[in-house]
């Protein structure tokens, strides 16, 4: 779960969003990060169409792109473990 909120702007956007303006622990931030993983799971197989990164305007982008732009937008904080 760590690495897809790594790799897609949406979930690095989540996984911020919970962890500075919700004060969530890692760990709560992370299970939300991977029931909307789930969701995309039933809805890729029920499409039936592969997954695909998108920005937020909705347009297709690249991993590359995707790790560009979470880097550029969004810099979550680092967790606490303990």
């Amino acid at each position: 779960m760590d690495t897809v909120r790594k790799t897609d702007p949406e979930l690095a956007e989540l996984y911020w969003a919970l962890m500075t303006m919700k004060d969530h622990h890692h760990k709560q931030a992370l299970c939300a990060v991977a029931n909307r993983i789930v969701n995309w799971i039933f809805s890729v197989l029920k499409r039936g169409k592969p997954f695909e990164l998108r920005d937020r305007e909705g347009n297709s982008i690249t991993l590359c792109e995707a790790k560009a732009i979470i880097l550029e937008r969004i810099s979550a904080p680092v967790p606490d473990l303990r």
